[in-house]
C-alpha cells in the first residue's frame, strides 16, 4: 500500500463531503469529525477524482447532495467503483434542491461499471442505488 492510500477497518462505510478545507462551515464539520472518529465511517472528497484508498476497500459508499459538484461525475463514479468491494452497494442521495436531475443516473452508474442501478423517488428527495458484481 502506498503512503497516499489506506485500507479502512472491516465494515467501514465511505461517505463524501461536498466541501474541503476552508470551504466547510457551520456545524457539519464538527459533527462529521465526531462520526469519523468512531472508525466506522471514512470521509473523503471527490473534488480531485482520486481517493486515498486501496482497490476494493469499501462494501458501502454513500454520497448525499455531493455528486452534482464533482467536476466529472463519470470519472468520480469510476473512482468509487475502484474502491468498492465486489458485491458492495452505492447510494447517491439528493434533495429536490440539489440541482441534480434523476434522469440518466442508472445509465451513468452502469457506464461506470455498476450493476442493478435504479432510482427511488420520494416527495422531496431521490436516491440512485447500485451494486457491483
Amino acid at each position: 500500500m502506498s503512503s497516499a492510500q489506506r485500507r479502512p477497518a472491516p465494515g467501514t462505510a465511505l461517505r463524501f463531503d461536498t466541501c474541503s478545507g476552508d470551504q466547510c462551515h457551520g456545524a457539519a464539520p464538527q459533527i462529521n469529525a465526531a462520526v469519523l472518529e468512531s472508525d466506522r465511517i471514512s470521509g473523503a472528497s471527490l473534488l480531485h477524482h482520486s481517493l486515498p484508498f486501496d482497490d476494493n476497500s469499501f462494501e458501502k459508499v454513500l454520497a448525499i447532495n455531493s455528486m452534482q459538484v464533482w467536476p466529472d461525475a463519470a470519472a468520480g463514479l469510476r473512482e468509487v467503483r475502484r474502491i468498492k468491494r465486489p458485491g458492495g452497494r452505492i447510494a447517491l442521495g439528493f434533495t429536490i434542491y440539489s440541482g441534480q436531475s434523476n434522469k440518466g443516473l442508472p445509465e451513468l452508474l452502469m457506464a461506470a461499471g455498476f450493476t442493478n442501478a435504479n432510482v427511488v423517488v420520494k416527495d422531496m428527495w431521490f436516491c440512485a442505488l447500485a451494486s457491483n458484481a
